[in-house]
């Protein structure tokens, strides 16, 4: 089980994508679920990128209408984990003039887990 899972199984809306939001696009288009194969990819693909591409992405929304929000926070969380494990700051190291906003710049992990009042309990 991953650790989204355990958080919000039940919660529909975390099941959707945009793709699922849209009438049209939902009869063709499927959402990608979080599964084993999603998260071991995502693992090795973050585990390739370099400190200021990982940053980039954790500070930036990622364009990927068919992943559902459990899956964007499975991303989120991968990076994150990454992250902590290389000893980065974002912030402080690789500051990208896209995503920062200031001294108040939340990661897109951060607006998730407010958005959908999450309780992540830390490692």
């Amino acid at each position: 089980m991953f650790i989204s899972g355990l958080i919000f199984s039940n919660d529909q809306k975390l099941q959707e994508c945009t793709f699922s939001r849209v009438p049209i696009l939902g009869n063709y288009f499927k959402c990608r679920q979080s599964s084993i194969s999603e998260i071991l990819s995502l693992e090795k693909y973050w585990k390739s990128e370099d400190d200021a591409e990982i940053c980039h992405y954790f500070y930036f929304p990622l364009s990927d209408p068919a992943a559902t929000k459990e899956l964007l926070l499975e991303n989120y969380l991968i990076m994150h984990k990454e992250l902590q494990f290389r000893k980065v700051d974002c912030i402080k190291d690789h500051r990208n003039i896209f995503w920062y906003r200031g001294k108040r710049t939340k990661s897109m992990l951060e607006k998730l887990i407010y958005k959908y009042n999450l309780d992540l309990k830390s490692d």
